[in-house]
């Protein structure tokens, strides 16, 4: 489906199913899609609004993930960053680092 700006859009069943085939078939984690939209939606704001500051709005999913994402992009590349939690303390998304020092 492409809107009418020429932008393609995704139903929510749609979207769905892209991410299964990103998790099942092609073993792209959830931290590592968040990250992607993350990167790409702080790429996308800076090439078309040069913001010197913004302020994020995130919820506790996986899309309030890539929202923190792109608010560590944006500061990273000198945007004065604000973030709102909407859930503050509450998270869908439970990610588990591990590192070894051997």
């Amino acid at each position: 489906m492409i809107n009418s700006r020429g932008v393609p859009a995704l139903t929510a069943g749609q979207m769905r199913e892209v991410d299964r085939i990103m998790a099942e078939d092609l073993h792209i984690g959830l931290v590592q899609m968040m990250e992607n939209a993350g990167r790409s939606l702080a790429e996308l704001a800076l090439r078309r609004f040069r913001p010197a500051t913004v302020t994020v709005l995130a919820g506790p999913g996986g899309n309030g993930g890539g929202g923190l994402a792109a608010a560590r992009h944006l500061a990273n590349r000198g945007a004065a960053v604000q973030v709102t939690l909407s859930h503050a303390g509450q998270t869908s998304v439970r990610c588990r680092h591990t590192s070894s020092t051997s």
